[in-house]
């Protein structure tokens, strides 16, 4: 029977903060001109630091809290308006700077070999996740899938979880772990009833601790969600 993991995708998977800080700062320029086909504006762009602590919580989340960091109106009508700005911004610099981490490519194909299917279950909209996917990690994952294919549900509610198996190609069975770098992965995994890998190279290492293994390394990866996946043993650290 198939084996399949399902691996958040930032800070998991790939490092894309500073693309999304670049789409983000370039959506406040516009909030804040009263020209929206000005070039340049006179805030301080918000640090990619900044901009990672924010990342995790979808994509209107994302929005809000920078509007709250730049002093923007947070009303509904200005955070769809600066949401829809991002959303174009990042939809066409999608992976000028985001990169798989270093380790992550040869963890993946040592589980491909080893005969797992991978999926992805990310806050971040589906409609950017796969064309991210397709340019930086072709061919590995059967299925991506973000909230905006499970009715706008955000981790750690375990929709994407449950739907991953057919949308993978295998839907007569459950995923057996899943990857992540955040609270919000631990939580969504424990109310899916699997267990959970958490990495520390991620966007909030604190936040994982709590996991069934923690991983140091994406060299380490493969071999520890290979070990989860046998026997049941006592949580460990690699």
């Amino acid at each position: 029977m198939s084996v399949l993991v399902a691996f958040d995708l930032d800070g998991t998977l790939v490092d894309s903060v500073a693309d999304i800080a670049a789409a983000l700062n370039a959506a406040l320029c516009v909030a804040d001109a009263a020209d929206a086909a000005r070039a340049e504006c006179d805030r301080a762009p918000l640090a990619v630091d900044v901009v990672r602590r924010m990342v995790g919580g979808g994509a209107r989340n994302l929005c809000l809290q920078a509007s709250v960091a730049a002093g923007l109106a947070t009303d509904n009508d200005a955070v769809d308006a600066l949401l829809a700005r991002f959303r174009a911004h990042y939809e066409r610099d999608l992976a000028v700077h985001t990169r798989p981490f270093d380790g992550v490519v040869g963890a993946l194909d040592a589980l491909l070999a080893a005969g797992v299917v991978l999926g992805v279950a990310t806050n971040k909209p589906g409609v950017f996740a796969r064309p991210l996917m397709q340019a930086l990690l072709p061919g590995r994952c059967a299925a991506v899938l973000g909230p905006d294919d499970v009715l706008g549900l955000l981790k750690p509610d375990p929709a994407m979880l449950f739907a991953l198996p057919a949308r993978a190609g295998v839907p007569d069975v459950v995923v057996a772990c899943h990857v992540g770098d955040s609270a919000v992965d631990v939580d969504c995994a424990r109310a899916a009833g699997v267990p959970v890998v958490g990495v520390t190279w991620g966007l909030r290492p604190d936040e994982v601790r709590a996991a069934d293994v923690v991983v140091d390394r994406p060299a380490d990866l493969a071999a520890a969600v290979l070990g989860l996946l046998s026997p049941p043993r006592a949580a460990h650290r690699r």
